[in-house]
């Protein structure tokens, strides 16, 4: 059983806002899971702007995390489905600290370019926290905001 002032702790330690830890373990060979969850009870509609607290479907998700020494980390995430009151159609809440179509947080994707600016991507691969793939995605999409930026 874990304790008020432990789950407190790990949501301090992970440093995600809006996001709190209920529940840890560790694997060995594999690393440390935080179930976590938001802290919001509703979520705003991506078409009408509204916010709904109509829980529609939950969606259990595995998130990669920033390694805590050489533990890997890994976030259990329900994202959930609302429904609008609106327009009645359903929608995910936005998570601020992960792309849509990612499995890794943002401050993760910052961390790997920053280190295949200064080594290459298969080096960075080799390390097991994200694949060769998943690098040449983040990057493709680093280089389109550096261009965006640049041109405005």
């Amino acid at each position: 059983m874990r304790t008020k002032k432990e789950i407190k702790f790990l949501t301090e330690l992970l440093n995600i806002e809006g996001i709190k830890v209920i529940s840890h373990r560790q694997h060995e060979g594999i690393g440390i899971i935080l179930q976590v969850e938001g802290i919001g009870k509703e979520s705003n509609c991506p078409r009408r702007g509204k916010k709904s607290h109509r829980l529609h479907q939950n969606h259990r998700y595995l998130i990669k995390d920033l390694p805590w020494g050489e533990k890997f980390v890994f976030l259990e995430i329900n994202r959930r489905q609302f429904k609008c009151e609106k327009c009645v159609k359903p929608f995910s809440e936005e998570l601020e600290f992960v792309r849509k179509r990612r499995t890794y947080t943002k401050r993760l994707g910052r961390a790997i370019i920053q280190e295949v600016l200064e080594n290459d991507i298969h080096s960075v691969a080799k390390k097991g926290v994200v694949t060769t793939e998943e690098i040449e995605r983040g990057a493709s999409h680093f280089c389109k905001y550096i261009k965006w930026k640049v041109d405005h």
